[in-house]
C-alpha cells in the first residue's frame, strides 16, 4: 500500500511539472480573453457522498441579462451553439465535443 501511494505521488509531481507550462499558458489566455477568475470551483458529492471541491479552468462567461438573470447575454444576442450559449470562443476550442453538428447536404 505504501508503494502505491509513493508511485501515485511521484507520478503526480512529475506530471504537474511537465504540464505546468501548458497550464500557465491556458490560465494566461483565460485571464486575457474572459478575465478573472481563471478557475471554476464547484462542490460535488464524492466517495460515500462526501463532498469535495472540483477546480477546473473556466470556459464559460458569467454575463447575465438584466431582464432575466437566468439567461446569459450571449444566449440572447448571439446563440452559436444549442445549450452552449454562454461558452466563450476559448471554451469552444477547449471543448470540441460541444461544437454543433454539421448538417449533411442532400443532393
Amino acid at each position: 500500500m505504501l508503494a502505491k501511494r509513493f508511485f501515485d505521488l511521484s507520478l503526480s509531481v512529475i506530471l504537474l511539472i511537465a504540464l505546468s507550462p501548458a497550464m500557465i499558458l491556458t490560465a494566461c489566455l483565460i485571464r486575457w480573453k474572459i478575465g478573472s477568475p481563471v478557475l471554476f470551483r464547484q462542490t460535488r458529492p464524492g466517495l460515500n457522498g462526501e463532498p469535495f471541491t472540483l477546480y477546473k479552468f473556466r470556459t464559460m462567461t458569467d454575463e447575465r441579462d438584466a431582464n432575466n438573470p437566468h439567461v446569459s447575454v450571449k444566449a440572447i444576442s448571439n446563440v452559436r451553439m444549442k445549450g452552449q450559449a454562454t461558452a466563450t470562443e476559448t471554451g469552444r476550442q477547449a471543448r470540441p465535443e460541444a461544437q454543433p453538428a454539421k448538417r449533411a447536404e442532400c443532393r
